[in-house]
């Protein structure tokens, strides 16, 4: 099982071309399945057609990305902990995300987290398949613990490479 708040990180060279420069921050984790939303792969829709018209201007940055295929139709805000709605989850000390009506109109109110991130779906896999590709010789996927601020909160076109940077640096410091 895996800690909320932690990333999976498709693996460079091994990843299958769909998980292509993933970032995935995992949400909740049992003996049976992960879940998590993708950080980093932006929505091409225009905003208009994700949020009701009544929340477009509460967001300067008019980004959405695909959390996942799982309930694609669900809009879930990643978000820094200092702030809760009424169907929020912490992830850790830090973290939380969020997934109700409510959390768009606190926003449209200038009620908002210092930072939030929206996504659209999950992504749910076997934790069994997930934790063999990380112990596998061949590994597509890498865990990423308590990841820094910096990679969970950076463009999402520097996400990966930041997060591969953070892994290397951490393998690298179990040498030194």
């Amino acid at each position: 099982m895996f800690e909320p708040g932690c990333l999976l990180v498709a693996d460079p060279t091994r990843a299958h071309p769909h998980d292509e420069n993933a970032v995935i921050l995992i949400t909740e984790s049992d003996q049976k399945k992960t879940a998590g939303i993708r950080l980093n792969l932006p929505d091409d829709r225009p905003f208009e057609n994700i949020v009701r018209p009544e929340y477009i201007d509460s967001f300067p940055d008019k980004n959405v990305f695909l959390g996942g295929q799982v309930n694609p139709g669900a809009l879930v805000m990643f978000h820094s902990n200092e702030w809760f709605s009424r169907n929020t989850m912490p992830l850790n000390e830090k973290w939380s995300i969020s997934s109700d009506e409510f959390m768009l109109e606190k926003i449209a109110m200038g009620n908002a987290p210092s930072y939030f991130k929206m996504c659209l779906g999950f992504t749910v896999v076997s934790t069994l398949q997930v934790t063999q590709t990380i112990i596998s010789k061949t590994p597509s996927w890498m865990i990423l613990e308590d990841p820094s601020e910096l990679v969970l909160t950076c463009d999402h076109l520097k996400m990966y490479d930041f997060a591969i940077a953070e892994l290397s640096s951490r393998k690298m410091s179990c040498y030194l």
